[in-house]
């Protein structure tokens, strides 16, 4: 058994090493290829085939949606062979017979390169074929130009076939090819321009001398030129428009003269290639080219077709330059780089018709990310039959290659376990049977079976599987075929995603009730869940359902998860953190909203999914878990829009908008008028536009309310105290000194750190004397009365006011007998504290007794006062004794 064994890899390895590369290869194409189906425009497609066959006729687009459209757009030439061959298929094999086929295409097209390669196919040939399944991912994505791959691996095949391997008779398939290409997808453009150079470069090569015999070829190499350029002119008239690069708005041109037309003229001729505006282009950041490559990158990006600044853009015209962290970016553009360095140093000689068509592909590859992925195919191409012929100066070996090979395979499936850290193509590349959560049927189909009749928001994302799902009985708003829609639509679509206008356009312009939105479009979800008329219905797997409801009288049902917990539990980690992040975003929203008592059912209902899903959102649910508790403390367990005020103002406070602070804070007040932290926030607003008048009114009523809220007052002591402060300053502007001095004693009983009481008590007497030195004796006496508050136990303010009174005796109502009360407190608290200037209040004492005729008593404090003070001041405690003996 042993020797069988011995002799059957023997065998393998000494008569087919090809078996092994075949076998490296699939397994490397299968984690990179066989992925669950994302891309959104293969659902429309499927449709589009769909409505075709079942009508034998082109499709009526008023079925597909219930959004304005051109009925007189019915060009399809370019794809309706494509779009009824997805539907067939789809049907046949549902979801698994779509990712086969990228397979199939993948590994066809692997094969045509591996035939040009030849009998001397070694691990260089593998590895090279590696890197072309990765560069080329973007054109494996399940859609019609899925096909060009082939097609275009195909005419380099041909052309190895008629040139190199003498089967002449194979020109005539070039035609065959460019006639059904054309009724696949428009890169048969492409496909024409690389077929006419190398025809051409061939002919030069010709003329130079390099190609020997069969110069008969030249001829007919225009007759196929003309004969394709006849088949693809006449499958799609189109095709002209191309060619007149200059002259693209006249594609609508015959829609626009028609009276069918739904939209106005301006709509129609905008753009095509403008009006496509994707998603993917406004979320995405790539890494921008900026500097001595900006120039380069902005030239190949206009080369083609011309961007327009105040239109939305299309994800088809990204420069690749800023999608370079992607990795089928990188590889495509190493590969294009390899393929310029072989085709013209080390290849002996350089052939045009090799060179020409592969740096026409590389020019049109660098400019937009949805064709970098040709670049393989034409490096791969030219390179292969280069080295078939044995016209590499370069001789290397190929053990290197083998190991490269060996580690690749093994990094494909590292990356493969660990969930693609480092994604081949987008994040959304999963691997495995079927499509992305984001075409999960639980959200369709109950929009389907409760709401026949409401019309219903969708991305371009969803709208394609959603128009697939719910044909013939429900329309939808847009999918990802752009041509018929006017420009408007998007531009309504495109400003609602960037922020610029709220949701509720769509219910007034379009007349919708409900919005699925997939997880993915985290933009259009906060611009649902901002707006005060939209909540959350519905959470599945792939999407969020919002509901219309402006008034507020209605319920709101408390939103409903369809996906069971085990399912998603089971979601790719990607999509998981989806639905935790909406999840969580749904949360905040509903407690933004006043509906405590929703949000509690909600959490009490899916309590322990809620739990397993914050898991994956720790400090974003502490936030959540802090908002709950808040508004719950202060407004129990019940619904209340009083919360979306208090909510609505606060953001407007951070965000420093004057008018909608005011009017928010100014509702909340209206139901909760001792709302401490509102009343702050709106002092502080009326403070900055300097309505100090409102600023200190709202602040007074504040300080009334403190006790209501202590943990606020405690938390933003500081800048409350900073507030008063600011606001005594305006107070002593405009000579209100005791109102300056009352927020200068509510800052300091906020906060002593900005102002202390030594520093209170000296601006207080400061703003006394000033009063009185300006003969405002009252007022400066209410300025102390105010002091006693803050100073009730500090002995020199009691003798200081005692002094006061009995120093203005004619102009303030209290008279000697409140004099001596002060005076006799601010004895026993200075004897308390052992303060030696206590023969000051001695001073005073004896004033009192001798106002109130008290001789006794004054002779008493006139010699405590002496015996107390210090031998600067005893000179100025002078006996009154002439006087006292006259009266007694």
């Amino acid at each position: 058994m042993m020797k069988r064994l011995r002799r059957f890899k023997s065998f393998l390895l000494s008569q087919n090493p090809k078996v092994y590369g075949w076998a490296v290869l699939i397994l490397f194409i299968f984690p990179v290829s066989f992925i669950k189906i994302y891309d959104c425009d293969i659902w429309w497609h499927i449709q589009l085939g769909r409505s075709m066959l079942e009508n034998m006729d082109l499709p009526d687009y008023t079925r597909f949606y219930f959004t304005p459209v051109n009925v007189n757009y019915s060009d399809l030439r370019y794809t309706w062979l494509g779009d009824i061959f997805f539907y067939v298929l789809h049907y046949l094999g549902k979801d698994l017979s779509l990712q086969l086929l990228v397979v199939a295409v993948v590994i066809l097209s692997c094969y045509l390169l591996y035939r040009i390669a030849g009998p001397k196919f070694n691990a260089w040939h593998l590895l090279t074929l590696m890197l072309f399944v990765i560069g080329t991912f973007q054109k494996q994505l399940i859609r019609n130009s899925l096909f060009a791959l082939v097609f275009t691996t195909l005419i380099f095949w041909l052309w190895w076939q008629v040139r190199y391997r003498g089967k002449e008779k194979k020109i005539w398939f070039f035609p065959v090819l460019m006639g059904v290409w054309g009724c696949i997808h428009g890169s048969y453009l492409l496909g024409f321009g690389v077929m006419a150079l190398i025809f051409a470069g061939d002919w030069i090569d010709t003329f130079r001398g390099i190609n020997q015999g069969r110069k008969k070829l030249t001829f007919h190499y225009g007759i196929v030129t003309l004969i394709s350029f006849i088949l693809i002119v006449a499958y799609n008239p189109m095709t002209i428009h191309y060619f007149r690069i200059n002259q693209l708005k006249q594609i609508f041109s015959q829609g626009a003269a028609s009276k069918k037309v739904v939209y106005s003229d301006d709509d129609i001729k905008k753009d095509l290639f403008r009006q496509q505006p994707e998603e993917s282009i406004l979320l995405l950041s790539g890494v921008a080219v900026e500097g001595v490559f900006k120039n380069v990158k902005t030239f190949l990006n206009t080369l083609i077709f011309q961007q327009d600044k105040d239109i939305l853009p299309s994800g088809d015209f990204r420069s690749p330059f800023d999608c370079f962290y992607w990795l089928y970016v990188k590889v495509s553009f190493f590969m294009g780089l390899m393929g310029l360095l072989f085709l013209t140093v080390f290849s002996k000689p350089v052939r045009c018709s090799h060179l020409l068509p592969f740096l026409a592909i590389l020019v049109v590859g660098s400019g937009y990310a949805r064709t970098v992925g040709y670049i393989p195919v034409a490096a791969t191409s030219a390179v292969f039959i280069t080295a078939r012929n044995e016209e590499f100066s370069l001789k290397i070996s190929d053990q290197w290659a083998k190991w490269i090979a060996g580690l690749a395979l093994i990094a494909v499936y590292v990356n493969l376990a660990t969930g693609y850290k480092v994604p081949i193509g987008t994040d959304l590349h999963i691997f495995g049977i079927g499509r992305i959560p984001t075409y999960a049927d639980e959200s369709a189909h109950k929009i389907l079976t409760d709401f026949p009749e409401k019309k219903v928001f969708n991305t371009i994302m969803n709208g394609g599987y959603l128009l697939y799902k719910w044909y013939p009985e429900k329309k939808v708003f847009i999918d990802g075929f752009f041509a018929p829609h006017p420009y408007s639509l998007f531009l309504d679509y495109g400003n609602c995603i960037k922020g610029k206008t709220d949701p509720d356009v769509f219910h007034k312009k379009y007349g919708v009730e409900l919005a699925v939105i997939d997880q993915i479009r985290r933009p259009l979800h906060k611009q649902f869940l901002k707006s005060d008329n939209w909540h959350a219905r519905f959470i599945d797997q792939g999407s969020v359902v919002y509901g219309y409801q402006p008034d507020d009288t209605l319920v709101t049902p408390t939103p409903a998860i369809l996906t069971p917990e085990q399912q998603i539990l089971k979601l790719p980690v990607k999509f998981r953190t989806l639905f935790a992040r909406n999840l969580l975003m749904i949360q905040n929203d509903m407690v933004k909203k006043g509906r405590l008592k929703d949000i509690h059912l909600f959490r009490k209902e899916y309590a322990k999914l809620i739990r397993k899903m914050e898991n994956l959102m720790v400090e974003e649910s502490k936030t959540l878990y802090h908002s709950i508790d808040y508004y719950t403390g202060v407004y129990g367990t019940v619904n209340s829009k009083t919360i979306s005020d208090e909510i609505g103002h606060n953001k407007a406070f951070k965000d420093n908008r004057y008018e909608k602070a005011v009017h928010y804070g100014i509702k909340v007040l209206e139901k909760m008028p001792e709302r401490v932290p509102v009343l702050v926030n709106l002092s502080e607003m009326f403070s900055r536009n300097k309505d100090v008048k409102n600023s200190i009114e709202y602040l007074d009523r504040a300080w009334a309310a403190r006790k209501k809220d202590p943990g606020f007052w405690s938390s933003n002591r500081f800048n409350i105290a900073r507030l008063c402060l600011k606001l005594s300053s305006f107070a002593k502007k405009n000579g209100q000194l005791l109102t300056a001095y009352r927020l200068l004693s509510r800052a300091n009983r906020t906060d002593s750190s900005v102002i202390s009481n030594n520093k209170l008590y000296d601006i207080g007497i400061e703003f006394a004397r000033k009063k009185a030195s300006q003969g405002q004796e009252i007022k400066a006496y209410e300025i102390l009365k105010q002091m006693e508050i803050d100073f009730s136990g500090y002995g020199r303010f009691h003798n200081q006011i005692a002094w006061y009174i009995l120093s203005n005796k004619d102009t303030v109502f209290d008279g000697p007998e409140a004099a001596k009360k002060y005076a006799e407190k601010a004895i026993r608290l200075m004897k308390k504290n052992n303060d030696p200037d206590i023969d000051t209040a001695y001073h005073t004492m004896a004033e009192a007794c001798y106002q109130l005729g008290e001789y006794d008593r004054m002779r008493e404090f006139e010699q405590k006062a002496l015996a107390a003070a210090p031998d600067g001041r005893k000179n100025f405690y002078q006996p009154r004794s002439v006087k006292d003996r006259g009266n007694k």
